[in-house]
């Protein structure tokens, strides 16, 4: 069950996901970050990507996602303090030579 915001602002919130599949998927807000004027509930939804867009291995060079695609909510929310977020991404996956890891 989600906190309310006057819960969120005093006790804070983790969670984690309970679905095997996306059991690293997670937040954890420390008290007094939710920003006391915001009264939408935080959400996380999971897209599960085609596996073509997936990255495979160090020798595939294209533009590929290194996990599912998780989004936070609610949409433009600032805290007042750090966060944090938990993603799962392929245990494989590293960075070749001067290429950019992006999170959205």
């Amino acid at each position: 069950r989600l906190p309310n915001a006057d819960q969120l602002e005093s006790d804070g919130f983790a969670y984690s996901l309970s679905h095997p599949a996306f059991q690293q998927v997670g937040v954890s807000i420390p008290p007094g970050a939710w920003p006391r004027s915001e009264r939408r509930p935080p959400t996380i939804t999971v897209f599960e990507p085609p596996a073509a867009l997936l990255f495979e291995s160090e020798n595939d060079e294209s533009r590929k996602l290194a996990g599912p695609i998780v989004d936070f909510g609610p949409d433009g929310l600032l805290f007042l303090f750090k966060v944090m977020l938990s993603l799962p991404i392929n245990s494989s996956f590293t960075i070749p030579g001067n290429a950019t890891f992006v999170v959205h």
